[in-house]
């Protein structure tokens, strides 16, 4: 898991945790993690693929909406690599998660 700056995407899994009127502890409990592992996901920790998959049902989303945002600071950062490859590559990194 990598440890980022809060940004969207944490805010997306805290606004999908209270829409859903779970305390951290509930959304802890339904995810099998600890809370401190929700906070973490709350404030710009990636978590791993099966909790974001978890997210996007209970939200309704899908997991490309949750992440569209992570993809655009990746190709921001390796502007100069072809798409197709930096999407490659960012699916290859949320799945070693």
């Amino acid at each position: 898991m990598s440890k980022e700056q809060p940004g969207r995407l944490a805010k997306k899994l805290k606004l999908i945790r209270e829409t859903l009127a779970h305390t951290p502890e509930v959304m802890a409990r339904h995810l099998d993690v600890s809370e401190a592992d929700i906070s973490a996901f709350e404030t710009g920790e990636v978590p791993p693929l099966p909790i974001l998959l978890h997210y996007a049902r209970g939200g309704q989303v899908s997991v490309e909406s949750l992440i569209d945002d992570q993809l655009e600071v990746v190709v921001g950062s390796l502007a100069k690599k072809p798409i197709r490859l930096l999407k490659k590559r960012f699916i290859r990194t949320l799945a070693s998660f």
